[in-house]
């Protein structure tokens, strides 16, 4: 959120990809409102919004996004984090892929007295070689390796509202089967 706070300050206009929390409370009071409406950010949810980040990108737009989120059993992409395997979110490689985006990271710092200073990182190098299956797993793995530099620089600031590392079993739903005819 002080990231998002930021933007007004130096003149962002982007997309900020959000997946709302479950917590209604944190996603209006704390989260999303810190850039407010004057900050430059337009919020968008998570679902169904590739092609539209896409185009935007290819158009000279902006996007921003936590990317260091976890992935989808469904469509995995495993990168190497502190040393463990890890689900890595792969539409952030592939929103760079398809809509040739530069990718400059930019992080946050606490500092003792309570502000914060605001850093961008070098420019995460994209590899394109037409496998996207491939490129999708390098470029994943180099954004990872920024956030796992930057949290052992820093590891008082990590602070994660998701599970990176252990997945929860799905839960199977009984199936409810209908009652048995009454003969009589």
């Amino acid at each position: 959120e002080v990231l998002a706070a930021l933007a007004r300050f130096v003149g962002f206009k982007l997309k900020l990809i959000a997946t709302p929390l479950p917590n209604r409370f944190m996603n209006r009071r704390l989260i999303l409102s810190r850039g407010g409406a004057a900050s430059g950010l337009e919020y968008v949810g998570h679902r169904g919004i590739v092609q539209t980040i896409i185009e935007e990108l290819r158009n000279g737009g902006q996007a921003g996004a936590l990317c260091d989120q976890r992935g989808d059993d469904t469509r995995p992409v495993w990168v190497d984090y502190f040393g463990t395997k890890a689900l890595a979110n792969g539409v952030f490689a592939r929103f760079a892929i398809e809509g040739n985006a530069y990718c400059l990271p930019l992080k946050g710092i606490r500092k003792d007295d309570g502000t914060y200073y605001c850093e961008f990182g070098d420019e995460i190098p994209i590899e394109v070689t037409g496998d996207m299956e491939y490129d999708i797993q390098v470029n994943s793995q180099r954004f990872h390796e920024v956030f796992e530099r930057w949290l052992r620089e820093h590891p008082e600031q990590g602070f994660w509202m998701h599970r990176k590392f252990k997945r929860k079993p799905k839960k199977r739903r009984k199936r409810v089967s209908a009652p048995p005819a009454n003969p009589h």
